[in-house]
């Protein structure tokens, strides 16, 4: 059973950080270089500075930091978070609580119609459980060296810095019934950060204690964070090790944003691959495609509607049945439509379209191998599907596959199954930001 708490989070005091759009940040892992010093600019206490560090002599430009290359970035999130408690920039809650996260936002569905949209998320603690008990439950695989580079940071800060994304079955709409009685509430913070409106309200006790029975027997699926999730549970092990493992420490939970996934305000979409070398002619690759799928010709590449009219077809299919990726071949005037009747007699993995496009597509047709995917040799990923087919178009990369969504049902029955799906399999939007609560540890 999944064992939620609420706790005194640690959050930017209003006094010193009147707009919250100036301090918080998306996921380390999809901030470019360059997206750094953009959010290090808007204020000396983004939270980037916390959860992406840099070499503390690249950084403050200090004499003899480079002499310990690989620790200075941990030490220097560390010496940030502790100053901007000590300056009363960060200040911790009096009470413990739950919290509800609202975005707003504006996103164009898989047939390319922009749509808007309301998430609503609960911020609270959830109890770390190995995966073998089936109560958290993941759907990806991870990586050792991020792995290690968050247990590293976390042992330096010792706190959770972002909220693990998590979503729950809500197929009686109990869950959704209490996010939108949480959200009757008055505001800590509201503010806009050019993606979405958001607010960040606190849960009313008895509100607390619904949601705490509510989710008690529900599974929780691991949409995003997993290498968050693992850090925390090895930051745990190691903290039993010095602490022991008796009682209710702080550590033996992790900081969580939970979310329904029967909640249309829950949205997921494309990832596509951009191929950067097939090893083969675009002829090649189309003559093996047009044997293992149906090709249809949908429109031109130069085509400015050419995308939405891919995105479109490859939806009508996905709701007929069928398995669909669109293609943009290098050096090709023509984007396809490429489709297969899907076997509903295959487990819960193999039907996935990501799934087929990976054994069929990119194993026995390109000859990738686990390695490639693993260190992302031959393959780039993007949700934006104008920019896999210009990064094509511009000759930058041999071939793009654009997929459809995969819905969270399905995403589910693959992790209740036991099994992995491909990594980047999923990409759920918008991002969850990284400061509106902390949870200190100490």
């Amino acid at each position: 059973m999944a064992i939620i708490s609420p706790f005194k989070a640690l959050r930017y005091h209003p006094a010193r950080v009147p707009d919250l759009s100036s301090v918080v940040a998306p996921p380390y892992d999809v901030i470019s270089p360059e997206a750094r010093e953009a959010l290090c600019a808007r204020s000396e206490y983004n939270a980037v500075r916390l959860i992406l560090p840099v070499e503390e002599a690249r950084e403050r430009g200090l004499e003899g930091a480079t002499e310990r290359k690989g620790e200075d970035k941990y030490v220097l999130a560390a010496r940030d978070l502790a100053a901007w408690r000590r300056e009363g920039v960060l200040a911790q809650d009096a009470e413990p609580g739950l919290y509800l996260a609202e975005d707003r936002y504006r996103v164009r569905e898989a047939s390319g119609r922009e749509v808007e949209r309301r998430r609503l998320g609960l911020i609270c603690l959830v109890r770390i459980e190995d995966y073998e008990a089936r109560v958290v439950l993941p759907h990806e695989r991870t990586l050792a060296a991020p792995r290690d580079d968050r247990l590293r940071l976390m042992q330096a800060v010792s706190a959770h810095l972002s909220q693990v994304f998590m979503l729950m079955p809500d197929s009686d709409g109990r869950f959704a019934e209490l996010c939108a009685k949480a959200a009757g509430a008055e505001p800590l913070a509201e503010f806009e950060n050019g993606e979405a409106r958001h607010r960040l309200l606190r849960v009313d006790t008895g509100t607390a204690r619904d949601f705490q029975e509510a989710m008690r027997d529900r599974p929780l699926l691991i949409a995003d964070g997993h290498h968050r999730y693992e850090t925390a549970r090895a930051y745990r092990d190691l903290m039993r090790e010095t602490h022991g493992s008796s009682g209710d420490r702080p550590w033996d939970h992790v900081m969580v944003l939970i979310a329904s996934m029967d909640d249309p305000g829950t949205t997921v979409l494309g990832y596509h691959r951009v191929v950067r070398e097939t090893g083969i002619t675009p002829a090649a690759l189309r003559d093996r495609l047009g044997r293992t799928f149906d090709l249809k010709k949908v429109g031109g590449v130069a085509d400015g509607d050419a995308p939405v009219k891919l995105l479109s077809a490859m939806a009508g299919a996905e709701s007929e049945g069928k398995t669909a990726f669109g293609v943009a071949l290098g050096g090709e005037a023509n984007l396809y439509l490429t489709t297969r009747a899907r076997n509903p007699a295959a487990s819960p993995l193999a039907r996935l379209d990501v799934s087929i496009l990976h054994g069929e597509i990119f194993e026995m047709m390109l000859g990738m191998t686990e390695e490639d995917f693993k260190q992302q040799r031959r393959i780039d990923y993007t949700a934006d599907p104008e920019k896999a087919i210009s990064m094509v178009r511009g000759g930058s990369h041999a071939a793009a596959f654009l997929l459809n969504p995969t819905p969270p049902a399905e995403v589910l029955a693959v992790a209740q199954a036991g099994h992995v799906m491909p990594q980047k399999s999923t990409y759920f939007y918008p991002k969850l930001l990284t400061g509106l609560t902390f949870h200190a540890m100490d």
